[in-house]
């Protein structure tokens, strides 16, 4: 697996670069998820998307503006 943090770039000519990503480190990484057993930098997106869903239920359930007006 190759890890997306480290990458290097090597300017091959004015207009091209090319970018390498260096191997995962695993258990030697500080971003290395022990209990799913994964870098946490790959499950990042879904937990970010499993809070929006929990944040957009909580939007749904609160009063709206219109039920307080006289």
């Amino acid at each position: 697996m190759k890890c997306p943090l480290l990458w290097a770039s090597v300017l091959n000519s004015p207009r091209q670069v090319e970018t390498k990503h260096g191997d995962c480190l695993k258990e030697e990484c500080a971003w290395w998820d022990e209990e799913r057993v994964c870098c946490h930098f790959r499950t990042l997106s879904k937990q970010v998307d499993r809070l929006a869903d929990r944040i957009n239920e909580i939007r749904d359930k609160m009063p709206h503006e219109e039920q307080f007006r006289k």
